[in-house]
């Protein structure tokens, strides 16, 4: 079987090229977060792979959980994604999205350790590096 990565990047970088088009990234990186969060839980997990499930049905259902955060294009990434039975990998569509994203905007992630706990007066100085 093909390894997760080269099954995934080539849907996270379509997803990323459409949010770059539309001016989007945050949108769709939203969006993205929270499919992953649906389908990362397990009565929807259930679902999924249920046979008995047609992928409209999937579709239907997924709509109906947030519609309201799709754009046409991000519904029709959707509808790509049940019906190339890909919809269990949002996660690591999601997470390959986000490095593009932090990369597109000079985002770069951090991890700061330390031996007490940060102040906000010193947080709030890291975080305007």
């Amino acid at each position: 079987m093909l390894e997760k990565a080269t099954i995934t990047r080539p849907y996270a970088e379509a997803a990323f090229a459409q949010a770059l088009e539309e001016n989007k990234l945050a949108e769709w990186s939203e969006m993205l977060s929270l499919l992953a969060v649906i389908i990362s839980n397990q009565d929807m997990h259930k679902l999924i792979n249920n046979p008995k499930l047609s992928a409209n049905k999937l579709y239907d259902l997924i709509l109906d959980i947030y519609e309201e955060n799709l754009s046409k294009t991000s519904k029709n990434f959707l509808k790509i994604l049940i019906d190339a039975k890909r919809i269990e990998l949002a996660s690591e569509i999601s997470a390959i999205f986000e490095e593009k994203r932090l990369a597109e905007e000079s985002v770069t992630k951090i991890n700061v350790t330390t031996a007490y706990p940060l102040n906000e007066n010193q947080i709030k100085v890291i975080n305007d590096l």
